[in-house]
């Protein structure tokens, strides 16, 4: 098992398990608390980690874009401990994006109207 007390997790109750732990080899860290989940059928079907912190919003991208990612499905409450989490994600996709220079300038006005449109859907959070 990996010492969490190397990396920096959001919580330390669930740890990794080193024959399962996602290596990321893109860019300069090659830790990130993940792990990939077997299916009867695919041994790497899909990776279980936490969202991204503004400290490892890089590590996170990199693993997405290394896995060749075809779906992110985000368990958790829209707010949690007060902070909008998908927003969060969303912001720090398109930054990692907009600097990889994966994102083609014809989507950038659809995800703008996209972020207008989140934000007046949680405006009661």
């Amino acid at each position: 098992m990996i010492n969490l007390k190397q990396h920096t997790p959001k919580g330390t109750d669930v740890g990794c398990l080193d024959n399962r732990r996602v290596i990321v080899r893109i860019g300069t860290v090659s830790y990130i608390h993940a792990n990939y989940v077997a299916t009867p059928n695919h041994p790497k079907r899909f990776i279980c980690t936490q969202a991204p912190l503004p400290k490892t919003c890089y590590e996170f991208w990199n693993m997405v874009v290394q896995e060749r990612s075809a779906s992110i499905l985000m368990l958790c409450n829209f707010v949690e401990m007060t902070e909008h989490q998908y927003l969060y994600v969303h912001q720090v996709l398109l930054l990692y994006l907009n600097r990889a220079r994966y994102l083609d300038d014809s989507v950038q006005p659809y995800l703008e109207e996209f972020t207008k449109d989140y934000l007046k859907a949680t405006k009661g959070f």
